[in-house]
């Protein structure tokens, strides 16, 4: 049983990493599109 909640947290991390990464991307990319206009 333990190990189903590794397993689930582990999951849940890196799904968090990811849609940060994701946000933080989308808005350095936002900030470049202002810097060329």
């Amino acid at each position: 049983m333990n190990g189903n909640y590794v397993a689930l947290a582990v999951t849940l991390v890196v799904w968090i990493g990811l849609f940060v990464f994701l946000w933080r991307l989308d808005r350095k990319v936002k900030e470049l599109e202002k810097h060329d206009k």
